[in-house]
């Protein structure tokens, strides 16, 4: 058994789980700053 392999295979999945969390922050972000930047929509 090969301890630092399973160490880094663990830090993997968690370094790809936190950019996941990380784009779908950025997308929902992206999506509000288009809704505040159309003009003409009382959106509230």
């Amino acid at each position: 058994k090969n301890l630092n392999t399973t160490v880094a295979q663990d830090w993997c999945l968690a370094l790809q789980r936190l950019i996941r969390i990380k784009e779908e922050q950025i997308q929902s972000a992206n999506k509000c700053r288009l809704r505040l930047q159309v003009p003409g929509r009382p959106d509230k």
